[in-house]
């Protein structure tokens, strides 16, 4: 079995207009943000937000489990502040059923339908995770780039890979809850081009009918002229077994995008899992 990578691209631009008027005098509220920088890598969740925050409970623990019921892909309404924001964050907690999570490590996702009107249509992906073995996480992530679409009226899903439910052998599931949290204040004026959504691709073939070009076509993007800055937000994750080594997450792999013929690589190899604070695992 070859690795699969799940994949998932959009553009950030920042400087270009999404509401307002940048030379207008509106005053905002002074509200510390949060400071995600100092939470990186893991990303913890904080005891408590700054008043004057507006926290929208998008998911209220909700079950995801496969059985009798297919919960593994969940959706739900949700309606969120329209306004100005200097900051959006986006809390993810799993807890385990009857203190019984499923015991192994499954890629999940959270994701927000790009038109609500159209469930079948494309969907903008806000948070990439994987399950820990057998235990409850939380953590507390950046989406403030996309503050321009996290307004008003949306739909949301939660997908997580389980095939585990009610009185299997190996878990019970999990209890997903998932949060945005807004500080009003001055906001970036930027806007979001989706390129890509989320979709599973297999990686590790040469020939030209089953490499990563035959899987991933190429996207025509029209940068607005005003636009002072643009950011490539990629999320990939690598996930199977076998193959040679038996590689997928094991290895370490090289992601390229070309732009108009230029290279831009990164590897997102990480060599201090040890410290990982959601610990012990199974």
């Amino acid at each position: 079995m070859l690795p699969r990578l799940l994949l998932a691209t959009a553009l950030v631009l920042t400087g270009c207009p999404a509401g307002g008027d940048d030379d207008d005098a509106t005053s905002y509220p002074d509200i510390p943000l949060y400071d995600f920088e100092a939470a990186a890598p893991w990303f913890e969740c904080p005891d408590a937000f700054e008043d004057g925050t507006d926290e929208v409970r998008v998911f209220d623990r909700a079950d995801q489990y496969f059985g009798d019921e297919n919960l593994r892909d969940i959706r739900t309404e949700a309606e969120l502040p329209t306004g100005d924001f200097a900051q959006v964050g986006l809390w993810l907690e799993l807890r385990c059923p009857g203190g019984n999570c499923d015991d192994w490590d499954r890629a999940g996702s959270i994701q927000m339908a790009v038109d609500p009107d159209d469930p079948d249509g494309p969907w903008r992906e806000l948070a990439r995770f994987v399950t820990p073995y057998d235990r409850g996480m939380c953590q507390y992530i950046d989406v403030t780039p996309l503050a321009s679409v996290l307004q008003g009226r949306q739909l949301f899903g939660s997908w997580i890979d389980t095939w585990v439910g009610p009185g299997h052998a190996q878990g019970d599931g999990w209890v997903t809850s998932v949060s945005l949290v807004y500080t009003p204040g001055e906001p970036a004026r930027s806007s979001v081009i989706d390129i890509w959504g989320r979709r599973s691709i297999t990686v590790g073939e040469v020939e030209p009918e089953a490499n990563v070009q035959s899987q991933i076509e190429p996207v025509v993007v029209a940068i607005p002229a005003e636009a002072r800055r643009v950011r490539a937000h990629v999320v990939t994750t690598g996930h199977s077994f076998g193959n040679t080594a038996n590689c997928a997450e094991f290895c370490a792999m090289q992601h390229d995008v070309i732009v108009n013929d230029e290279l831009h690589t990164w590897d997102g190899w990480r060599d201090d899992c040890d410290a990982n604070p959601i610990s012990p695992q199974n």
